[in-house]
C-alpha cells in the first residue's frame, strides 16, 4: 500500500464550477482556507488557514438566476443547513438591473435575526433601497431585509442569528413590476396637487377612487412625487379617469428627473378630450432615458374648468415592463458559529 505523504492545492481566485450531484470539491480558496463546495453549489470552509478557528458554512451562488415570482422565493444555491446555536452572518447580494425587488431571511421558525450593519458595496448605487433596522428580527417570518429600483445593487449585510430549530437558513428574492399604484404598492411616496383632493364616489374599480376639485382659471394636476426608476427600463404609466361635465385637455405625463433632480430631455404626454361621465383610461409607454434616476407623472387637466367639474382617477398603475430581477453570480451568505 503506498501512502500520500502530502496534498498541494493550488490556491484559486475564484470558486470552481459545481461537483455533479452526488459529489463534493474539496479546493483552496482565495482567502488560503480549504474549501468544501457541493453539488448544490454550498460552499464550507473546514479549515481556518494558519489560526484554526470555528467552521464558517458558506453558500455561493454559482450562476445568474431570474426571479419572476412576485412573492417571495427561495434564491436556488443560497440556502445553508444549520443546527440550534448562534450564528455570525455576512454576506453580499448583487442584484441584476431588471426591475424592482424585495429580499429576506428565512429559516426556523421562531429563530432571530438581529441585524447589526448593512452597507452599499457600490457607491452611489442605493437610492431608493431601504432596510428594515429592527433590532430583533423573526426571520421564520420572512422579514424583509429591503427593496430596490437600482441597477448593478452590491448590498453587503451582517449580523447575528440565534437558531432555535434545526433547518435551513434561505436568502429569498420576489420581483415586482409594480412601482405604484393608487393602493400603495412599495410606499412611501407623496401626493402633491393643485385644486382640491378627495375620496370619490364614482369609481372604476374597488368602492373608491381620488376626486380632484379643479382651478377655474388655471391647470389641475394631481401627481405622487417621485417613483424610483432605472435609466434604459421601459416603463408603463396608466390611469382611468372620468370627467363630470367633460373636457378638451385632460390627461397624463411624464418628466424624467436625474439624481439631482433635474429634468432630462422633454416631457412625454397623452392629453386630448374626455366625454362626459364615461371612465376613460390614458397610457404612457417609454423607456427612461440615459441618466434617469427618478419619474414625475402628472394627472389632471391642463386649463381652467367649472369647480364642479370633478376628475376622478382610478387604477393608477406605473408599471416596469420586465419579466424577472437577477441574483448575480457570486452573491453569498456565511455563517459561522459564535
Amino acid at each position: 500500500m503506498r501512502h500520500l505523504a502530502s496534498l498541494q492545492l493550488a490556491q484559486l481566485a475564484a470558486t470552481p464550477a459545481n461537483p455533479p450531484s452526488g459529489h463534493h470539491s474539496l479546493f483552496m480558496g482565495s482567502d488560503g482556507k480549504l474549501h468544501q463546495l457541493t453539488s448544490a453549489g454550498t460552499d464550507t470552509v473546514i479549515s481556518g488557514g494558519g489560526g484554526g478557528g470555528s467552521t464558517t458554512l458558506k453558500a455561493v451562488k454559482a450562476a445568474d438566476e431570474d426571479i419572476a415570482s412576485t412573492t417571495l422565493v427561495n434564491v436556488a444555491g443560497m440556502g445553508i443547513p444549520v443546527t440550534p446555536g448562534l450564528y455570525r452572518l455576512e454576506g453580499v447580494v448583487k442584484l441584476g438591473n431588471k426591475g424592482h425587488s424585495s429580499l429576506a431571511l428565512n429559516g426556523p421558525a421562531a429563530s432571530l435575526f438581529a441585524m447589526l450593519n448593512t452597507a452599499a458595496a457600490t457607491a452611489g448605487s442605493f437610492a431608493g433601497f431601504t432596510y428594515d433596522t429592527t433590532q430583533a428580527l423573526n426571520y421564520g417570518d420572512a422579514a424583509t431585509l429591503g427593496s430596490s429600483a437600482d441597477s448593478a445593487l452590491q448590498t453587503v449585510v451582517s449580523g447575528a442569528l440565534n437558531v432555535t430549530a434545526p433547518g435551513t437558513v434561505n436568502l429569498q428574492a420576489s420581483f415586482n413590476p409594480k412601482i405604484f399604484d393608487n393602493s400603495g404598492v412599495l410606499t412611501p411616496y407623496t401626493w402633491t396637487w393643485s385644486g382640491g383632493l378627495e375620496t370619490g364616489t364614482v369609481f372604476h374599480s374597488g368602492t373608491d377612487s381620488l376626486r380632484l376639485t379643479p382651478e377655474t382659471t388655471s391647470p389641475t394636476w394631481l401627481y405622487p412625487y417621485q417613483l424610483a426608476v432605472i435609466a434604459g427600463q421601459s416603463y408603463t404609466f396608466s390611469v382611468w379617469m372620468h370627467s363630470a361635465a367633460g373636457f378638451a385637455g385632460t390627461g397624463i405625463a411624464i418628466a424624467w428627473r436625474d439624481v439631482n433632480d433635474s429634468v432630462i430631455g422633454t416631457e412625454v404626454t397623452s392629453i386630448s378630450s374626455i366625454a362626459a361621465n364615461t371612465w376613460t383610461q390614458r397610457t404612457i409607454t417609454q423607456t427612461a432615458p440615459s441618466g434617469a434616476a427618478g419619474a414625475v407623472v402628472r394627472i389632471g387637466y391642463n386649463g381652467g374648468t367649472a369647480a364642479t367639474n370633478y376628475l376622478h382617477i382610478d387604477d393608477v398603475l406605473f408599471t416596469a415592463n420586465s419579466a424577472a430581477l437577477t441574483v448575480r453570480a457570486g452573491s453569498f451568505l456565511a455563517l459561522t458559529p459564535l
